[in-house]
Order: structure tokens, then sequence, then C-alpha cells
């Protein structure tokens, strides 16, 4: 059939893990399509092991691929491209022409294409959708599958170097120590390749083909949103959001057609869509009326998930090309009356209501939002730029439902990896600072911390409220060209809230915990110690109370005289730490949070070891004062002198402010949990929601080894 030699292989995915670490060496490359097929992805994820450099670039972009080879060039022996011929989702072609010709072109280029959704539809003999549009390349390792269109079991690999394929097949592993294939399966395969081998493929082929065409036709007669490739047996009907996809995939099934989802991760959170294949099997009959089931099903599903198509034409604007005609007028679901209040400025809200429904809840009372509107303006760095969205949502009878706010910011996209990978990815950005950046639309702020979302669950329409604030927010990242959204500091236990965002689309997202210091009703030092056990006070008495003397503490508020030498050990910290990786804050916004009374700083001089009278200050702790609760925001610190347990002290320092003030809950934040649970804050687990148009960078993010600390 392929006139080449061949390695025959139980599985595709058995083959991928058994011939990559024979063809591949240390010192080689790859690059993989961000949409190849899982069983490549798999494989190729464990070829890092081996010393192999791993990376994706964006789906079939040629310029992005042209770039990325001449950037490994010169650092690797070889680099290998891995795609699909046809890919599984969309079923959409590799532009294989246009990559021999960069294989031409380049010496070190290599190409391993998985052609398993091609195999027997295409091609002479049958041999798949690349070998009907190319031949087969000699820096081409050709990969197909016979459990689809072959109609058997197994795999083939097509390898032009006779030597390698010797190699493959008597070094592999895991093609060595599989099972070998069952005779009754050998003789079905056999069967099928004489098929292959006669007139009889090319009139399968045909007979194929005009039923692709017949079912595109009808699909886009009644204008239903078909994705796929004109060419190809894989259809795949957009609907955007996972709901409604979960929803049409039932109605068919329950009408007795048999079509499965196609959802994230193998496809945009939202861009789910329903797939099916078209066979030689399947009659014109059979194509009428799925198609006619579609056309009733599909706009009941989107009235019944209060979906429009215009959401659809948003999601896959990318990847279709949709007439300007097109459209199919449905309606949403009648919903009880709301109004939406939309602003860009906290000026505009009454302060008394926002302080009422979310300002007491932490670092965004009204008062302090006008700080950062103030501070996060006409800066030379995007990241210092933010724009801020308020929005509230009234019932009929003037009521919120809904308070929150968004802000547009320019985030770092580990910022919630681990953090081995953010320090991989902080190398890189010495030299290219706005590396693996994007821009987002944030609930509260990137520093605020706490539950931004104010929801009257007495309403019962309150699903509805907050599907109206999501269509509001998706419309605003639509208009100011912005690919994700993310929903933070919810309540992990929270099932109604939680079922309502992954029903709609977004993925689920662990928070570092959060901790809390409650209960302040103790007198003295042996009041606090006598809440724990033994360990933790000796710890106690040891790390902090034995040392308190050695450091005095003073309090500023109102005065930033001090205000360059604090800057300098906030940044020493916030350098430091990846496990929460954002940008480093301007200094101006801790001039501005100094001259503000609701602000003060918590100082701690080391009082030196006699050999001079310098106290030296070591550690900074930025704090908020709202009317019922402490908010340490930021600390600083001098990292020469972390022996003397300066944030153990710290800390407690922190805690007495609080005390003297009278002032709880203290607020203590994400990160440094070990530290501050040594003095008896509360944990909560607290989850975000992401959704993403293009998950392209979290993908890539994903290839980066973590490495267990």
């Amino acid at each position: 059939m392929f006139d080449a030699p061949i390695v025959l292989a139980s599985s595709l995915s058995i083959g991928h893990h058994g011939v990559m670490p024979v063809i591949l060496e240390e010192g080689d490359a790859i690059i993989m399509d961000q949409q190849v097929h899982s069983s490549v992805q798999d494989a190729a994820r464990k070829m890092q092991l081996n010393g192999v450099h791993l990376t994706i670039v964006r789906h079939n972009q040629l310029s992005e691929l042209k770039k990325k080879i001449e950037e490994l060039g010169a650092k690797y022996n070889r680099i290998w491209y891995m795609c699909d011929g046809v890919y599984s989702m969309y079923g959409d072609v590799a532009p294989i022409n246009e990559l021999i010709s960069l294989a031409d072109h380049y010496k070190n280029f290599y190409l391993y294409v998985d052609d398993a959704h091609g195999m027997s539809s295409f091609g002479k003999n049958g041999t798949g959708y690349i070998l009907s549009k190319a031949s087969l390349h000699p820096k081409m390792i050709l990969c197909t599958g016979m459990a689809k269109g072959f109609g058997t079991i197994g795999a083939i690999f097509v390898i032009p170097d006779q030597e390698l394929a010797l190699k493959v097949r008597n070094c592999s592993g895991p093609l060595i120590f599989s099972g070998q294939q069952a005779t009754s399966i050998l003789a079905a395969s056999i069967a099928s390749a004489k098929i292959h081998l006669s007139g009889e493929i090319e009139v399968r082929q045909k007979f194929l083909a005009e039923k692709i065409s017949y079912c595109h036709r009808l699909l886009k007669k009644y204008e239903l949103p078909d994705i796929s490739d004109p060419e190809t047996p894989i259809f795949f009907i957009g609907l955007g959001m996972m709901s409604v996809g979960f929803n049409l995939v039932e109605r068919m099934i329950k009408e007795g057609f048999y079509v499965n989802i196609a959802a994230f991760p193998a496809v945009p959170e939202i861009c789910t869509g329903i797939r099916f294949t078209v066979t030689i099997h399947t009659t014109l009959e059979d194509i009428e009326k799925l198609v006619e089931a579609l056309v009733k099903h599909f706009p009941l599903a989107l009235k019944e998930e209060g979906r429009t198509f215009k959401d659809i034409q948003r999601a896959f604007r990318k990847v279709s090309n949709f007439d300007n005609n097109q459209f199919i007028p449905v309606v949403k679901n009648e919903q009880n009356y709301f109004r939406v209040s939309h602003t860009d400025s906290i000026n505009e809200v009454s302060e008394s209501l926002w302080n009422k429904l979310l300002g007491h809840r932490g670092i965004f009372t009204h008062k302090a939002l006008q700080l950062m509107e103030r501070t996060f303006q006409l800066s030379d760095k995007p990241e210092d730029n933010w724009k801020f969205h308020y929005y509230f949502i009234y019932d009929s009878n003037n009521k919120p439902i809904i308070a929150t706010f968004f802000t547009e910011a320019l985030v770092k996209s580990d910022m919630l990896s681990p953090a081995s990978v953010s320090e991989q990815i902080e190398e890189k950005r010495k030299h290219d600072p706005y590396y693996l950046t994007s821009k987002a639309l944030v609930m509260g702020t990137v520093i605020s911390e706490g539950d931004h979302l104010y929801l009257d669950k007495s309403n019962n329409d309150w699903r509805n409220a907050l599907m109206l604030l999501l269509d509001t927010v998706s419309e605003l990242s639509e208009k100011v060209n912005i690919g994700q959204v993310l929903i933070r500091d919810m309540n992990a236990n929270d099932t109604e809230i939680n079922d309502f965002f992954i029903h709609h689309g977004f993925v689920r997202y662990q928070l570092p915990e959060t901790h809390v210091i409650e209960d302040l009703k103790w007198n003295n030092k042996q009041e606090f110690l006598n809440r724990f056990h033994k360990h933790r006070k000796q710890y106690l008495k040891q790390r902090v109370f034995k040392s308190e003397d050695d450091f005095n503490v003073k309090v500023y508020s109102g005065n930033n005289d001090r205000i360059a030498l604090w800057y300098q050990l906030y940044r020493n910290t916030a350098q430091k730490s990846v496990q929460l990786n954002t940008f480093v804050l301007p200094e101006n916004f801790f001039q501005n949070i100094i001259e503000d009374t609701d602000w003060e700083v918590i100082e701690l001089s080391y009082k030196g070891d006699n050999t001079t009278d310098r106290e030296i200050v070591v550690a900074v702790m930025f704090c908020y004062k709202t009317g019922n609760s402490y908010c340490p925001l930021y600390a600083g610190l001098n990292y020469d002198y972390l022996d003397y347990d300066i944030y153990p002290q710290l800390l407690w320092q922190t805690i007495l402010r609080a005390k003297e003030l009278a002032v709880s809950p203290i607020n203590l934040g994400f990160t440094a949990s070990q530290n501050k649970k040594k003095f008896g804050v509360i944990s909560y687990s607290n989850v975000g929601y992401l959704q993403m148009k293009d998950s392209y960078q979290m993908a890539l993010i994903n290839l980066m080894p973590n490495e267990v600390r």
C-alpha cells in the first residue's frame, strides 16, 4: 500500500510510545501543533525525561512555526514538528505542502504526522490524506491507524529510512514487549489491505465523498454552524457553551442519533460542539434525518440554555467563515426583568451602597478603589495601567441582586502555576519581560483578596441574573479583545455556584489558602499561648517572644519620608515570591497609600548587636484598616536578616497592632501558610473559575516540568 518500509503496532498510542524514544535523541526538540492528537502529546511529554526539548505552536500557524524553527535551529540537533493529517475535533487538515517546503528549506527540520483520521478515506490505495496531497518525504515519519476507515485494529508507522525502520522494530521496548496482534486481526487486516490495493477503494472513496458533500450541503442549507472541513468525514457543529452541548447531545440521542460532545480541554471552554462522522454505511436518508433532528433541536437547546446564535458566532470567529446573513432567530428564555448598571469609575457609584454590599469585605472599599483608580493609570508600563468595570444588576423592584467589579489588566499567565514552573518562566522574562503574559478581566483586582461578588440568593432567579452578568462581561471581553475571564475567591464548598460556572463553560482552579485570625479575645502573651499545643507554644516562645526585645516597632501613617527604603524591602520580597506570581507594583502605589490615613506601615527595626548604635530596618508590613477588619497587604523583608526570624516577628507585631486597634478579623491573605498557621489562623479554601478563548499559553506552561520541592 505505502511502497515504503513500515512498522506495525497494536495501537497508535503504544506505537507513539515505542517509536519516539528510538527516532529522537537527547539534544533534539519537538514542536507540537496545539491540536495534535492526545496520544502524540502524551508520548512527546515523556520524551522530556530523555533530554528532548518540548514546545508548541498555535494550530496550523505556519508563520509562528517558522519563527520557532529559527529560534531552536541553532540550539538543537533536529527539530521535529508533530501534527495530525486530519484533526479529530474540527476535521480540518494540516497544510502538508507548506510543511514539506519547510522541511526542504531547513536542514534539521523533520515531520512526524499522525494521519489516523485520514486513513482509507483519501489517497492512492487509501493511504490517507497526507499522501493524497504529497509524496512521502524522506524527512517525514507518517503514522496512521487501522481502527477507523481501515476497519480493523492496529497502527502503521511509515518510515522512509529502511535502517531506521529496522532499528524501531528491533529496539523499541513498547513494541517488543506489548502483546502481538491476534491472528484473526491480522487476517482481517490482510483482507482490508487487499481491498485497498484493488479498484474497489476508489469506488468507496468516491461514494464517501458524495455523502460528505451531501451532508455539508444540507447543513449549509439550514444554516447550522458547520465548523468542519468540507473534505473530511468528521463533522463539528459549533455550539459555544458546554451547557448547550450537553443539552443537544441528550436530545439527539433520544432521537436515535449517536453524536458525542467535543469539550474542554480538547477545545477551548467556549468552543464546545458536537461531533459525528459519515461513513459509506450511512445512507442519504440517515443524513437527512440527522440534519432534520439538528434543525429541530438546535434552536431548542439554545433557547433552553438561554443562548443565541450570536454567541456561537463570537466563539468561532477564528475557525469558521459564517455568511454575514447567516442567523437563526433564536431568542433567550423569558426571564424576570433585570436592569444592568455598568460604569468605569467608582466615583459614579453610591459610596454607601457600595460599602454596604461589598466594601466591608476587603481592600476594596469605595475609598480604596478611588486610590487604585488614581494610581493605575497613565503609566509607561502596560502592567500598571488598569481599567475598572463596576456592575450592578437590579430586579424589577430596583433591588440589587448582584454587585461586583472587574479589572482589565495585564497578568502573568503562570500566576497560579507551581513555583518551580514560574521560576523557569522568570528566567526567560529577564530577557523578555512580557513573555507568557496576557490581558485578562479579573473579578476584583490582582492585589485585592476576598469575596468580590455580592449575590442575593434569596431571589429565586439569581441564576439568570448571574448569567446576565456573564453575558455582559463576555460582551466587554469581545469589545476590548481580551481572551480570558477570571472569577476569583469563591467558596470552595458552594456546590450551587460551582455547578453554575462549570455548566456555563468555566474551568475550576484551586487558589492558595487564605488565612484569617478571627478571635483576639486574649489579654496577654500567656493567654495567647494557652490556645496552642506544646510544639506550637515552644515555637512561639523560642522563635518570636524570646527575640521580641531585639526589635523596635514603629507604626507610620500619612508620612512617606521613608518610602524609598520601604519600597526596596517590598521589591526584595515581591521578586523572590512566585507562589502567587504577579507583577511588581509601582512605587507610586505605595506613595499613595502612605498618604491615605486608612493605610499604615508597621516598621520592624533590629536594634543591633552592641557593635553599632545604628538600628537597621529589617521588615515592613503595609496594612489597610476597614471599619471592622485589619488587612495586611504586602510584607517587605531584608533577606540578610532572615536568620533573625524577622518574618514571624513581623506577623506577631501585626497581630499586636490589630489587637491595639481592637479590630478583627485580621485578613492575613495568601501564601506563607506554614508561618501563618503557627499563629492560630483559620485557613479557608477558595477556588476560582476561568474561561479562555485561547488556551495556547496555558498549554505551553503545562509542558514545563514541575519539579516537586
